[in-house]
């Protein structure tokens, strides 16, 4: 398990604040465990956020003032709107009470986004999208990390959003992963689409205007429209003419979320034993969404992302002052 380990080491040599908005939720314990476990391997300094410690905080009034003076309303607004924990603690991350949120364990991903877009807001040139990683048991034959980019949000998105989500995501691969990705965007064409494939399947347009912005871009990482076998076997790759065979890609990108969403849960559900954690991307400061299947151990590899997200972000000169008033 070498990239959910190396990621925990990264996270705890300088772990950051980060709130858990769902313990008050955590009806089955996935929650408190992942928080158990975040604190034990010292990869964050969790605030476990429930009703009784938001009104222990004497923050609400605060945080409801500055939700209303950032949305240009009355008082009366934010206090509704930080009912909800969610807002609570993407404000916390807003005010500089935490330097990242993890949520959606039971929490939809709509809200989570919802408020997380409202409040924190696109990094310059992004979208929010996410990244899924599965880490196959150690000995897997087929490769040793996978990651595939999800729509989030932007279920359907456009050529150019479709361009920001790549590069996004390739960027977040080469963060985390520490390694540059070989991206393939996934199709039913391997190479270049024919005119009768732009003008039969409404997608490829799309899709082609995508790869034609990147590729002028001038980014360093190889890519390529493939098909599921020359995506993945390095054999098929060498017969249809992709750009890299000497390993399959490791990053994968679908065109909308009908088709990216099934393939990361696949390769969740089909790959057996091995660790899995998706990453929100795109957004000015970390906030990441779960799951509502996560396990403990796939959220405890979040936190540690989180963590190592919020330590970029610092060096980047992103935050004030972070204060640990929520921190226990």
């Amino acid at each position: 398990m070498a990239f959910v380990e190396s990621l925990k080491q990264r996270a705890k040599q300088d772990p950051k604040i980060i709130v858990l908005p769902e313990c008050g939720l955590d009806k089955d314990g996935v929650m408190a465990e992942a928080a158990d476990r975040a604190t034990a391997d010292g990869t964050a300094r969790v605030v476990r956020l429930t009703e009784q410690s938001i009104k222990d905080s004497a923050k609400m009034d605060e945080l409801a003032e500055a939700y209303a003076a950032m949305r240009g309303r009355d008082k009366a607004i934010g206090l509704r709107a930080l009912a909800n924990p969610i807002a609570f603690g993407v404000m916390m991350v807003r005010a500089g009470y935490a330097h990242g949120m993890v949520a959606g364990r039971y929490a939809k991903s709509g809200d989570v986004m919802k408020f997380a877009n409202a409040i924190i807001g696109e990094e310059d040139g992004r979208i929010s999208s996410g990244l899924f990683f599965r880490e196959p048991p150690e000995g897997y034959p087929v490769f040793e990390l996978i990651a595939c980019g999800d729509m989030v949000v932007h279920e359907n998105p456009n050529a150019e959003e479709l361009y920001k989500i790549i590069v996004t995501s390739a960027e977040t691969f080469r963060d985390l992963a520490g390694r540059e990705p070989r991206i393939a965007v996934l199709s039913y064409v391997t190479g270049e689409p024919s005119s009768m494939h732009l003008q039969k399947d409404p997608e490829m347009p799309k899709i082609k205007g995508a790869l034609e912005m990147y590729k002028s871009g001038g980014h360093p990482w190889p890519i390529y429209l493939a098909q599921g076998d020359a995506a993945l076997r390095p054999g098929v790759a060498v017969i249809k003419g992709a750009p890299f065979t000497d390993r399959p890609a490791d990053l994968l990108i679908g065109s909308s979320l009908n088709l990216s969403n099934p393939v990361y849960k696949l390769l969740q559900e089909l790959i057996v034993g091995g660790r899995s954690m998706f990453v929100t991307q795109g957004l000015r400061l970390p906030v990441m969404d779960l799951s509502r299947g996560d396990t403990a151990a796939n959220i405890e590899a979040v936190i540690a992302a989180c963590s190592v997200r919020a330590q970029m972000f610092e060096k980047q000169g992103r935050y004030g002052t972070v204060s640990d008033h929520f921190v226990k």
